[in-house]
């Protein structure tokens, strides 16, 4: 089984399971029993790294890992977040200390675990100081409550200023092929540092699995119409086209075309974990096999158009 050294020393899956779309909210309606069914796929395909947050299904996804992982608990590294509340359904942001020791202690509880492997500030709160944060997260690692500190939805400049307060063993932010924003800084940083960075939207929102030949239409309440900008106009066409190139690399390789695009973003950087998510056991095994292709030279100059 291929392996990737997480920052801390754990060899991991190279590829990290997401579980927003099994939360019920955002991806369009997924049944239970099919979310359970993936996520047993998923564990028994190797997938040791199940990323889950409170607010994904407003507590559901955590509760449906819970239910997947009993049992199991050996073989699975968990990763959770803090700092989404949606009090009346209107999320909000809150990292302070009393909002994160609550947190914790129900996603404790819906998980079914004692510890949580990797526990992430879920996007940034201007209105609590990094130092209230952060050493709450310490001083939950020191009591055991978790093992690693990570951070989501962060720039250079506010990743350096965490760094100062307390270790951090992870990064997690948007990258793929048609995303690089927070590229070649953070990814400098976080190598010289020894952080292991998860990539979120690996495949771009679904777009780049190239099951799309012409734009479909996602209520406002999904994910791919406010998160993901390649669903109307000229940018579905760019996305095509990128997708078009992926599933060349695909056949070459004898593997569906979202095992390609997320075999790009590991191929960036050996620290670097996709991120994706599925909603049946099919797309665990297909975005499984992109830990066993190694893209060359010649693949990666190909995709870029070159």
């Amino acid at each position: 089984m291929v392996k990737r050294a997480f920052s801390q020393g754990e060899n991991l899956f190279p590829v990290a399971l997401g579980t927003w779309a099994i939360g019920g909210n955002h991806w369009g309606g997924v049944e239970d029993k099919s979310s359970i069914e993936a996520l047993e796929a998923a564990i028994d395909s190797g997938f040791n790294i199940i990323d889950t947050a409170p607010v994904y299904g407003y507590g559901h996804s955590e509760e449906l890992v819970g239910r997947a992982i009993k049992g199991k608990r050996d073989k699975v590294f968990i990763a959770t977040k803090c700092g989404l509340l949606w009090p009346g359904d209107v999320i909000k942001k809150n990292l302070t200390e009393a909002s994160i020791i609550f947190e914790v202690e129900h996603s404790l509880k819906r998980l079914g675990v004692d510890y949580i492997d990797l526990y992430q500030t879920h996007w940034p709160d201007i209105n609590v100081s990094l130092e209230e944060t952060y050493s709450t997260l310490l001083k939950l690692k020191k009591h055991g409550k978790i093992k690693h500190i990570g951070v989501c939805n962060v720039e250079l400049d506010l990743l350096e200023e965490i760094t100062k307060i307390c270790p951090v063993a992870s990064v997690q932010n948007e990258y793929s092929f048609l995303k690089t924003k927070y590229g070649d800084d953070v990814f400098e940083y976080c190598s010289k540092n020894n952080i292991s960075f998860f990539a979120y939207g690996s495949l771009a929102g679904g777009i780049l699995s190239g099951k799309y030949d012409k734009a479909p239409f996602f209520p406002k309440s999904d994910a791919r119409s406010f998160m993901y900008q390649y669903y109307r106009g000229e940018a579905f066409n760019k996305a095509q086209a990128v997708a078009g190139r992926f599933k060349e690399v695909a056949l070459k390789y004898n593997v569906p075309t979202p095992a390609a695009a997320i075999a790009w973003v590991m191929a960036q950087r050996p620290f670097i974990f996709p991120l994706v998510g599925a909603k049946t056991k099919e797309q665990i095994k297909q975005n499984a096999l992109a830990a066993e292709v190694n893209l060359t030279k010649e693949d990666l100059d190909f995709l870029n158009g070159n």
